[in-house]
């Protein structure tokens, strides 16, 4: 039988044609370039070769049908180079990273990624498997989900075939062994919604508050207002101001939604086979709003990073970072005030997204007010090895949570699989996370109390100590192959052996 043919997206560049030319004295190959490129025949083995610095388009260069499972990523990473911030996830995410000229020959190259694109290939092919796709963002999309989403897949035990199915049409959802829709709150997972439109599938909740993704939907035509008014006042009536039951503004305006506790979340409950959620506090708001699904909610676990192990004698011991999306940026502010009273060297490094413009300038000058300006550093987004170095180097997480839509941290999991001790807020599912891994304040706790127990910890490195080890002792009890397996038992619970989910119209 001769070999499969190896399809190379991108393989046209320069420096990628050595090994293009060392994998064509393996196999067939079949160089696709940019906009042109599509889906090779069934059984090609198939790999998208990817420059995080390029300026073409994205889809131009990695098609979002080669973002599956069976598809390899190899990344050409030029030593020394950082790519643009916008790519920086491709590293996480790929199945070889090449970081030339460094990284071999061109024969040893193209044995490497020959290697992960039988690999890819193989699992998904192998008679007997049951195949189950996951309809999710994907990375590059700048949304937490698409990256563990991508490390859970990669980490799928060997008798299971996940699948990753991106923006899919009716023919894209038949034939599966069961079909899971990862869902959050986000224009990301506007896919995942419309799957779950079309055929028989269990739903992957990262939040319960949907609104976001609600909004996305009619902005998007997804949704007609007509549809959207339904969804509304069938689900939410009960919530809106009396002037509204009749004829609620379409959309509600985003703060009006929070103030009221408006979710979406019952149509999305509605149209689901089973629900699997991340934590028992998950369970118990999905509960709130259909409690006769009680039956059908399965616990799965929150996959994260990998643990990692450095030399935490580096870490700068009066470094401060806030990571992500700010969830309480005013108290974080405050507290940090309260502690740089008692450790005047502190600093604190708020790194993620700060929202619009105005909202970073009105945090601005809540620091000048609390007199802190020239300690507080907003980085907004970052390149993965500025996000790895803060794991890495920083004393302390401050990491508040005002109120819950149903989300587990991912970034508390990478703070803890990195040895970062964390001090935050018992709200959600941080409450679930084991008691010695992270300093943990009530809901509600003051400013001074949260600032308290930030320079407690700058000024005790034992009890950093003995939180990063504690930390990283709990991650490793749920790392991605442990979330993969969960999510394969949850979905595979009580479906027939040989059952097979058809699409719907």
């Amino acid at each position: 039988m001769p070999d499969p043919t190896i399809v190379v997206i991108g393989g046209g560049r320069r420096d990628a044609a050595p090994i293009v030319a060392a994998l064509a004295s393996r196999a067939p190959v079949l160089v696709q370039e940019r906009g042109s490129a599509r889906r090779p025949a069934p059984g090609a083995l198939c790999c998208c070769v990817l420059d995080p610095f390029a300026d073409a388009p994205l889809e131009d260069v990695w098609p979002r049908w080669a973002r599956a499972a069976d598809v390899s990523l190899v990344v050409l990473a030029p030593a020394g180079r950082s790519p643009r911030p916008e790519r920086a996830g491709l590293l996480r995410v790929a199945d070889v990273v090449v970081r030339r000229p460094a990284d071999g020959t061109p024969a040893e190259l193209a044995d490497a990624i020959a290697g992960a694109a039988t690999r890819a290939t193989g699992r998904r092919r192998a008679p007997g498997v049951p195949r189950i796709g996951v309809v999710t963002p994907w990375p590059p999309d700048p949304a937490g989900p698409a990256f563990s989403m991508q490390a859970l897949v990669a980490a799928a035990p060997a008798d299971i075939a996940l699948d990753i199915v991106r923006a899919p049409t009716a023919t894209d959802v038949e034939g599966w062994s069961a079909l899971v829709c990862s869902l959050g709150d986000s224009p990301y997972h506007v896919p995942a919604w419309q799957a779950l439109t079309r055929a028989r599938a269990d739903v992957l909740l990262h939040d319960t508050y949907l609104g976001n993704l609600y909004e996305a939907l009619l902005g998007l035509r997804v949704l007609t207002p007509a549809q959207y008014r339904r969804v509304l006042l069938r689900d939410e009536s009960h919530r809106l101001p009396a002037a509204w039951r009749k004829d609620p503004p379409v959309p509600i305006p985003r703060a009006d939604a929070d103030r009221l506790g408006l979710t979406f979340l019952g149509d999305v409950l509605d149209r689901a086979d089973r629900i699997l959620v991340h934590s028992a506090a998950a369970r118990e708001l999905v509960l709130a709003e259909r409690p006769d699904r009680a039956a059908d909610i399965r616990l799965v676990i929150h996959g994260g990073p990998s643990v990692t192990t450095h030399d935490d004698v580096a870490r700068d011991p009066d470094l401060v970072v806030a990571l992500g999306y700010p969830r309480d940026p005013d108290g974080t502010l405050a507290a940090f005030a309260h502690a740089r009273h008692r450790h005047p060297r502190a600093r604190l490094a708020i790194t993620g997204d700060p929202g619009p413009p105005a909202e970073l300038q009105r945090l601005a000058r809540l620091a000048d007010t609390l007199g802190v300006a020239d300690a507080v550093t907003f980085d907004g987004w970052v390149d993965h090895e500025t996000w790895a170095a803060r794991l890495r180097t920083a004393a302390v997480a401050l990491q508040l949570r005002g109120a819950t839509r149903g989300e587990s941290s991912a970034t508390i999991a990478a703070c803890m699989a990195a040895g970062l001790p964390v001090l935050t807020t018992s709200v959600g599912a941080v409450a679930e996370l084991p008691s010695d891994a992270l300093v943990r304040l009530p809901a509600g706790a003051s400013g001074a109390q949260l600032g308290d127990a930030l320079a407690d910890l700058l000024r005790d490195p034992d009890t950093r100590a003995s939180l990063a080890a504690a930390g990283r002792r709990a991650r490793r009890r749920r790392q991605p192959a442990d979330a993969a397996r969960s999510l394969v038992d949850a979905v595979c619970d009580a479906m027939p052996a040989g059952a097979t989910r058809r699409g719907t119209s």
